[in-house]
């Protein structure tokens, strides 16, 4: 029984990240997976394609993790709601789309009007197909280990910014966000990368915080992802919303009337979308009446 969102999220290692030519599915001989060279040439690498390997476990571990729930072989039988399938797998709905969708916007599955079908593209994916990987997918998610370092935010802060030369001309403020009161009198709140942590009640009250910090006329800045209404696009924060439900008790995604709709409860006006982007480089502006 997956009782939650944790449960949805199993144990794996990738020592390789597969790569296909855009062009051709995951499956079949001449779209063969492609380990990384073991002799990689940093040289010959743009600074893009190093940050792709090293975020290649993200869709490595949304690909495990479906192969975990046999998504691919149920899905290969019959197009079904996210609902439907929670129901049959006992699974937490909320952490099942965040995964289906990220699933859809790998290609692996195809969504069509709130249904999910596995792509006729990656048929090997199933455990019925004759050409199937999902015993090998099944042995890399049994090697897979989670682990990471936080140093505290203000003391990276204060070094980065010593070794600008920039140190005498900010404050740094300690302090919890979702706890302390912000300090007051700005004409400008930069957030960057912070809503994709929280749900929409901590978002709300965050924003709010940000509205009473802000003098009359004050602007708030967003960076982060900006999801299409469909959610899988872009592919990156449709990855992201996975790597925040492993992350993050109630964080994601959010699309631009999330954002807005939680901007006005705060009491923001004029919200608009400054720029979307691939990456998390969405702009959102609001203004303090």
């Amino acid at each position: 029984m997956i009782s939650g969102p944790e449960s949805l999220w199993r144990t794996a290692v990738l020592f390789g990240v597969m790569v296909r030519p855009p062009s051709m599915g995951p499956c079949g001989p001449e779209s063969t997976p492609r380990l990384p060279d073991p002799h990689f040439d940093v040289s010959h690498t743009s600074p893009d394609a190093l940050l792709a390997l090293a975020r290649g476990f993200q869709e490595s571990r949304v690909l495990l993790t479906g192969a975990e729930l046999d998504l691919f072989t149920v899905l290969s039988k019959e197009a079904l709601t996210a609902e439907a399938i929670a129901a049959r797998l006992g699974a937490d709905l909320r952490a099942l789309k965040i995964e289906l969708d990220a699933l859809a916007a790998m290609g692996l599955l195809v969504k069509a009007d709130d249904t999910y079908r596995t792509s006729p593209d990656a048929s090997c994916l199933s455990a019925d197909a004759p050409d199937s990987i999902h015993p090998m997918l099944l042995h890399a998610a049994t090697l897979w280990h989670r682990w990471s370092n936080l140093p505290p935010v203000v003391e990276i802060a204060r070094e980065r910014l010593s070794a600008a030369g920039l140190l005498e001309r900010v404050t740094l403020v300690a302090g919890d966000f979702e706890k302390d009161p912000l300090p007051p009198g700005h004409d400008l709140a930069w957030l960057s990368a912070i809503i994709h942590q929280n749900g929409p009640a901590q978002n709300d009250a965050l924003y709010a915080c940000i509205l009473h910090a802000l003098v009359p006329g004050g602007r708030l800045v967003i960076r982060d992802h900006v999801m299409e209404p469909g959610r899988t696009r872009p592919l990156a924060g449709a990855l992201f919303a996975v790597n925040m439900l492993v992350g993050t008790k109630q964080g994601g995604t959010y699309t631009f009337d999330e954002i807005k709709a939680g901007l006005e409860r705060a009491g923001f006006t004029r919200v608009r979308l400054l720029r979307s982007g691939d990456r998390m480089d969405s702009l959102v502006e609001a203004f303090k009446f």
